[in-house]
């Protein structure tokens, strides 16, 4: 690192009878604020200060050296090259394809960005040192940095496998892969971490988004919208946001919060932590035992669904109250807990042992002989369904009872 710092600042004291006059300040913006170094309308070597400097270069293929500071560069029309020095720089792309530019991060403990957010045609990223950055044939070439932004069109960002990087996709139906931070924005994203990844952050903000992560222990976020999450190899924890989203964990100890509107969560192998928050929630069992969950309602009408659960071929008696008792649930052993917030139960496909609470409880059965208790001394408040005849049933007066 110390090298090509020290190669950056050679070639900085080669040229800097060729910089351009730093004036005290500048007409015009870059990125929103004044600018302070202006470049001409040729061919121009642009040195910085110490300080935070705004650069607009201007017309021409210049090269811009950002030396020390937060340092804020407009390229302009041009074939230009950035090199960053150490400190916060910013590199922002023209609002149209404007040459073919090279921005190239020195390696430091600081965080460089490049922004395409005055784009609003699809633009294709990734810091990967390969000239194809920009939109098609524009020939960027973006390097080392620490954090990519994309446009308002429907982009697509990758993260190097080098190095760890923060990709924002922006408004627009974008597609970002990387295995550190990730972050949609209004829009219907797709996020992925790719297999082999530690532990990454993605959230995909505003929109109906799609998040998967095949790495290891993530923070996944599907904020605003009807959002999918899958979990990884690791134990996730999964906000769903506000929306009526599918939550799915991997094969780790997950902890997977609803929060606000209907959703579906299944945990996944591993003992998984599963909250449904505000809304009717459907918490999903799988067809094997996977290991001891717990699943615990909130506000609304939640359902703990074991209707996928083979225990007729395992010949094991399937025990599902709603008592909130740590450990009590699942078959023999399996050690999962249905919370007292929670209404509803389906059984699983063999014989179940059904207990409900003092709510409103819809208790079905399954395609053997059940018993289902849903005498709470309420008349009238439960619904239960034996769904095949043979059944023992306990109930009050006035509860609608089928197949008892």
């Amino acid at each position: 690192m110390r090298r090509r710092w020290m190669t950056a600042l050679a070639a900085c004291a080669t040229v800097a009878a060729l910089a351009v006059p730093v004036p005290a300040l500048a007409a015009g913006t870059c990125n929103g604020l004044p600018v302070t170094i202006t470049g001409t309308s040729g061919n121009d070597t642009i040195v910085g200060t110490a300080g935070n400097d705004v650069i607009a270069a201007g017309a021409g293929n210049d090269v811009i050296f950002g030396l020390e500071g937060d340092d804020t560069v407009c390229g302009g029309t041009g074939d230009d090259r950035f090199d960053s020095g150490p400190g916060r720089d910013t590199f922002v792309a023209e609002a149209r394809p404007d040459g073919r530019d090279t921005i190239v991060a020195r390696t430091d403990s600081f965080e460089d960005t490049v922004t395409y957010a005055a784009r609003t045609t699809a633009v294709t990223l990734s810091p990967d040192g390969v000239a194809n950055d920009g939109t098609p044939g524009e020939g960027d070439n973006i390097s080392d940095v620490n954090a990519v932004i994309g446009g308002s069109g429907n982009d697509t960002l990758t993260d190097s496998p080098v190095g760890q990087h923060a990709l924002s996709g922006g408004p627009g139906n974008d597609k970002i892969t990387g295995h550190f931070s990730l972050f949609g924005g209004p829009g219907d994203d797709t996020l992925t971490i790719p297999a082999g990844s530690g532990s990454a952050l993605a959230k995909g903000n505003d929109g109906n988004d799609r998040i998967t992560n095949g790495g290891l222990r993530s923070n996944l976020t599907g904020d605003n919208g009807d959002d999918t999450i899958i979990g990884g190899n690791g134990g996730d924890v999964i906000f769903g946001g506000n929306g009526d989203d599918v939550l799915i964990g991997g094969t780790g100890a997950d902890s997977i919060f609803g929060e606000a509107g209907n959703d579906q969560i299944a945990g996944g192998l591993g003992d998984d932590d599963i909250s449904g928050g505000d809304g009717d929630d459907i918490f999903i069992a799988t067809i094997k035992r996977d290991g001891a969950d717990g699943f615990f309602g909130g506000a609304g009408v939640d359902t703990a669904d074991y209707s996928a659960r083979n225990n007729l071929a395992t010949g094991t008696i399937l025990s599902l109250s709603l008592d909130g008792v740590f450990g009590n649930d699942g078959e023999p052993g399996e050690g999962d807990t249905l919370g007292g917030d929670v209404e509803n139960v389906k059984g699983g496909v063999g014989r179940n042992f059904i207990v409900g609470n003092a709510l409103a409880n819809n208790l079905r059965g399954g395609q053997s002989a059940d018993f289902i208790v849903g005498a709470d001394g309420i008349g009238g408040n439960d619904v239960i369904d034996g769904v095949l005849t043979g059944n023992i049933c306990s109930f009050d007066p006035g509860d609608t009872v089928t197949n008892c």
